[in-house]
């Protein structure tokens, strides 16, 4: 990398303004404070400070002590900034100042204040669900906050002449430091003088060590594999390219959840109604009895029941069971709903090394070109080298060294001239790099290049009388044999590919490899579509933009690129995962819907990501959208008995606010329903597995599922409503008998959707039965206030006519919401 490198890492391109509205309810959010003037003040200065610097070009003797000093007193020094995640005092403000959770509080002290504390027992599910949103808020802030790419290690400078060993957070611009095999870029850089060859891999994508010397431009975040050199600092802190990219993975991106926003949408439409019932049903229920006790009770009732409060706990216990589940199969979950996110999936991006390779090479093939035994000889010729990269382990595996002939000089690799040289003694001198760099024969040439398109990595091994000289152009060659390599494919990439290709997700590969050899590598797993390669280097952004949806494989790719094709395909309307490892993966990561991070990979990029594959296995990657998909399409159903709920209060509200009757119930009224109809069933059929694919619309699912059993629930009330009205039934009973009406009929739909029944779910409905019937015997008079041993034959007969017609009602409207919903999909 040379000079124009610095121009290209100058700055992140990618305009990091989101093209969604982040996914939280309205009623969840806080009054925020707005950032001071003087805040942004003070960043533009600093800025400014960088950008205006009067620049030193200070010999290999180093900065001196007063430059030193002025570069400190204007902070002009390698500060490795923060950015700061929310404070544990806002994540419970945040989580405790809801609409309904004030709300939900508020009726709790009037009701306590009262003295109705049988009435008070939904506090406990509101406070359960207020400590796992906590929980779960200060996890995402504590994998936030430890995100962290540069570490803090000592470095030699050389200031007035002198060396001295310094923490690398006190470097200052201009410094003259040196670097050695095995240490980490502090900071971006310029070689001075030295030579050494880097490992870019996490911050660029290219796979090979990168050969560099004098005026080569280092990036902080690299690793020195070998050589030395003393090297100026060009850039500092928070000007770093790798700290760009890293303050952009620091910004929280939740995981789009569609669940999320489908459940705030409807949330947002009950708020609307809400208060004005509300107020409503107080002053109808004061006028109608006269006495504000039980006036207070009852419009409680009434709001309560319309809040689908256990609905958000069942999503947080769900979700949370399922990252259970996914640690214990080693796949870290980092943001809860991106379980769900995956599952949604329909474009998933990956990198080829880390998912479909290891990283490693292996050699397939020795084509000889000579007699020559060259067994001894490459093992001699690959000890001569300390370096050791992935070609050289690959052939080592191979051909072991025997210390037999005497090394008289060696050429270290060339990015420049892509060859490496031994010359030993009496035997000559033997090279070893790309063919195109070493022969001239058109033949062998030709035969690299076929299995070159074909994916393979070749290389020539050659002997020469000549020397080694400085700048060595051998034209005494003798191609002795060409080496045939190949990336090491995962031996599980075939299937977990052939299970997303039956799954419907679209795999695309996005690498900063050549894409011919991708493509090639692509075919040998069974990725569609795998002969639409192209190259991304030169293409400019808008161009990037176009072709995204095109092609299937995208080679010589850029960290900024990559953003943009993920940005793209998600403008098209898709929902889109990405797999990354290094840190030229992160501001792809932060675009994806949903970041699935490779353990092996940089920390970076696991702190930026919402998934982690702890034991780096992309096979893991079926078992977490199988899960994703077992939690949409369960909680789906689970939210329909939730929802039936409230559309049953509401529907009830808006009949004795019409009517000018008083509202039927309190809330110890609704203890049965909530908990044996409601709560418990609906948590256990959650965890039922489900792999099906997720259909449709949440909102559009959950309310057609919804409407007949709340429109049931409300019909068997008004019934009975209607029938003490007419003096059919006597005062006392009518409580009781539509507390056992709302009941009997919950559990009937309940049964509805536990079918098709197997032994899970028959132990499920069986026990919610006798949970009923021992709540009604022993505890109905003293929590519920209900009198059901004061009911007579005529009420039981009466309370069995209403169950059954309301039934009928469900079947019906469940039919002809079957008929819409059919019609829907057709459409």
């Amino acid at each position: 990398m040379e000079n124009n490198d610095k121009e290209k890492y100058s700055k992140i391109n990618l305009n990091d303004e989101e093209d969604e509205i982040e996914e939280k309810s309205i009623f969840s959010k806080t009054l925020e404070i707005p950032k001071l003037f003087l805040e942004k003040k003070k960043k533009s200065r600093k800025k400014d400070l960088f950008s205006q610097a009067i620049r030193y070009n200070p010999s290999e003797e180093g900065l001196n002590s007063l430059q030193v000093d002025e570069r400190q007193i204007h902070n002009l020094y390698n500060k490795h900034t923060k950015t700061l995640s929310k404070s544990y005092v806002e994540i419970f403000v945040g989580n405790i100042f809801t609409f309904f959770n004030i709300l939900l509080f508020t009726i709790g002290i009037v009701l306590l204040s009262i003295g109705s504390y049988n009435n008070c027992f939904f506090l406990g599910i509101v406070t359960l669900n207020l400590i796992i949103g906590i929980v779960q808020e200060i996890k995402a802030k504590k994998a936030v906050d430890k995100l962290s790419l540069i570490k803090i290690e000592e470095v030699i400078v050389i200031r007035d002449n002198k060396h001295y060993s310094i923490p690398n957070d006190k470097l200052v611009l201009d410094d003259i430091y040196i670097l050695k095999a095995g240490q980490e870029v502090p900071t971006d850089s310029q070689i001075i003088a030295g030579e050494v060859e880097v490992n870019e891999s996490l911050l660029t994508g290219e796979s090979l060590p990168i050969k560099k010397n004098k005026d080569g431009y280092l990036l902080a975040g690299s690793y020195i594999i070998s050589g030395s050199c003393k090297a100026r600092v060009d850039r500092i802190g928070e000007h770093n390219y790798v700290a760009q990219l890293q303050n952009k993975a620091r910004k929280v991106k939740k995981a789009k959840s569609i669940l999320l926003v489908s459940l705030n949408r409807i949330i947002k439409w009950i708020s609307a109604i809400i208060l004005p019932i509300g107020i409503a049903s107080f002053i109808k229920n004061l006028a109608v009895n006269n006495n504000y006790i039980e006036a207070l009770e009852k419009t409680c009732g009434t709001l309560i029941a319309m809040i689908p409060s256990g609905l958000f706990l069942l999503i947080s216990t769900t979700l949370t069971v399922s990252v259970l589940a996914l640690a214990k199969k080693k796949t870290m979950v980092q943001d809860s709903y991106s379980i769900e996110t995956l599952a949604r999936t329909n474009i998933l991006c990956l990198d080829k090394t880390g998912t479909i390779t290891d990283g490693k090479m292996t050699l397939e093939k020795v084509i000889n070109l000579s007699n020559d035994n060259i067994d001894e000889i490459i093992g001699d010729f690959l000890l001569a080298f300390d370096d050791k990269n992935v070609t050289s382990l690959a052939l080592e595996n191979y051909y072991k060294p025997v210390n037999k002939y005497q090394v008289i000089k060696t050429l270290p690799f060339s990015s420049k001239k892509k060859m490496s040289a031994v010359e030993f003694n009496k035997i000559g001198t033997y090279i070893l790099g790309a063919p195109e760099f070493i022969s001239k024969n058109n033949k062998i040439l030709s035969t690299a290049e076929e299995y070159t398109k074909s994916g393979y990595r070749v290389l020539l091994f050659a002997h020469s009388n000549e020397s080694i000289q400085d700048e060595n152009n051998f034209n005494d060659i003798e191609e002795v044999c060409l080496f045939v390599l190949a990336d090491h494919i995962r031996e599980e990439a075939f299937d977990t590919i052939n299970w997303f290709n039956n799954n419907d997700v679209e795999i695309k590969i996005i690498s900063g490899d050549n894409p011919l050899t991708v493509s090639q590598i692509a075919k040998k797993v069974g990725v569609k579509n795998y002969d639409k390669y192209i190259s991304l280097e030169g293409l400019s952004n808008d161009e990037v933009y176009q072709i995204a949806s095109k092609y299937t494989i995208f080679g010589r790719v850029s960290p900024e690129q990559k953003a943009i094709l993920i940005r793209s395909l998600k403008l098209d309307g898709n929902t889109v995962a990405m797999t990354g490892d290094g840190v030229n993966d992160i501001l792809a990561m932060k675009q994806a819907n949903c970041s699935i991070a490779i353990a092996s990979g940089s920390e970076a990029a696991r702190n930026a990501s919402h998934l982690v594959l702890m034991d780096s296995n992309f096979a893991s990657m079926p078992e977490v959208v199988q899960e994703g998909r077992k939690v949409i399409n369960n909680i789906q159903m689970s939210a329909t008995l939730f929802l039936m709920k409230t559309i049953y209060a509401i529907l009830i509200a808006l009949f004795c606010l019409v009517t000018w009757t008083e509202d039927p119930f309190k809330p110890c009224h609704f203890y049965l329903l909530e908990f044996a109809v409601i709560g418990f069933p609906s948590f256990f059929l959650a965890l039922q597995p489900n792999t099906n694919l997720v259909k449709g619309s949440f909102i559009k699912n959950v309310l057609l599922k919804s409407i007949p059993g709340g429109i049931s629930l409300w019909f068997s009330v008004i019934c009975i409503i209607i029938l003490n009205r007419m003096s059919f039934i006597e005062d006392g009973a009518m409580i009781t008998l539509s507390s056992l009406a709302l009941s009997i009929v919950g559990l009937i739909v309940l049964l509805f959707k536990c079918l098709p029944f197997n032994k899970y779910r028959v132990v499920l409905y069986v026990s919610m039965i006798l949970i009923s019937i021992i709540y009604s015997i022993f505890f109905a008079t003293s929590i519920s206030e209900l009198n059901i041993p004061g009911l007579t034959l005529k009420n039981w007969l009466t309370l069995l006519v209403v169950v059954i017609i309301s039934i009928l009602l469900y079947i019906l409207i469940s039919l002809i919401n079957k008929k819409i919903e059919n019609k829907y999909e057709k459409d």
